[in-house]
């Protein structure tokens, strides 16, 4: 007998609906964000980068291309590859798979189904053990490293795949953050850290 998938509860389903709530009330938070306040707290956060100690100028560091209400990343960027690291960038597949791509300023993007920019298919492809620290966007965090995405699972799918000690820092504007414990799932994997403009958040994993 083939086995018959698991039927949703009445608590799944408040679940769900909680999360799609959160995920509607951050993400207008992120919006309300002004031009000149987004791009002034991504100079910060670039700079908290920078400083942080657990990213090393030679590493090799999975980033993100920024939608237009995320945190901009490409100044961190710029200074990273100009100190000797390394940048890769995400290219979304078919049936939600997610892979790494190598990324140098002035390379060819192309937008993806979503808008996106992302490396050309040509550029080299990082393996997963490759990546000596990941930068996650999200939509909004908790103190606890639980973090709510934009819901295609792109980043659940593709996290199990790192080895267990890689540093897995969100990156988000300050009013992200949500002061209590975010509804989890199973295949939850929790941040180590959160970086903002205003502080580098250690998560109480």
């Amino acid at each position: 007998m083939n086995p018959q998938p698991p039927e949703h509860t009445p608590a799944d389903s408040k679940a769900q609906q909680l999360r799609a709530d959160l995920r509607q009330t951050y993400k207008a938070r992120r919006d309300a964000l002004t031009s000149a306040e987004r791009t002034a707290a991504s100079a910060q956060i670039a700079a908290r980068l920078l400083a942080f100690d657990i990213i090393h100028p030679t590493h090799t560091v999975a980033a993100f291309a920024a939608t237009p209400s995320e945190v901009d990343l490409h100044p961190w960027m710029t200074q990273h590859l100009s100190r000797g690291g390394r940048i890769a960038l995400p290219r979304v597949g078919a049936a939600g798979q997610m892979e790494f791509h190598r990324f140098n300023d002035g390379d060819e993007v192309q937008n993806n189904r979503f808008g996106i920019a992302e490396p050309h298919a040509r550029a080299p492809l990082i393996e997963a053990p490759a990546l000596d620290v990941v930068l996650v966007p999200l939509v909004a965090f908790d103190p606890l490293g639980h973090r709510l995405g934009m819901g295609g699972g792109f980043y659940d799918r593709y996290l199990p795949r790192l080895t267990p000690d890689t540093p897995l820092i969100g990156v988000a504007f300050a009013c992200q953050q949500h002061h209590e414990a975010l509804p989890s799932q199973a295949w939850d994997v929790p941040l180590h850290a959160v970086v903002t403009e205003t502080a580098v958040l250690e998560c109480q994993r």
